[in-house]
């Protein structure tokens, strides 16, 4: 980056370390993209969003600890 000004306007990637989709961001994410109108309508994201397998993960390995 050759200007350190816009450090302080970008933000982080954030995965979560135990596998969990942040549904309201993706939602966030997708109204972006309904408002500039790339998307002509936003889909209901929850119920594709399954985390059952990662529920299952975790009972097993437990969830992750630094």
């Amino acid at each position: 980056m050759k200007e350190p000004a816009l450090y302080e306007r970008m933000g982080l990637p954030y995965i979560n370390p135990d596998g969990y989709m942040n549904v309201a961001d993706l939602e966030a994410q997708q109204a972006w993209y309904v408002a500039h109108g790339q998307v002509q309508q936003a889909a209901t994201l929850q119920p594709l969003v399954d985390h059952s397998f990662i529920d299952f993960a975790l009972k097993v390995l437990g969830p992750y600890t630094q």
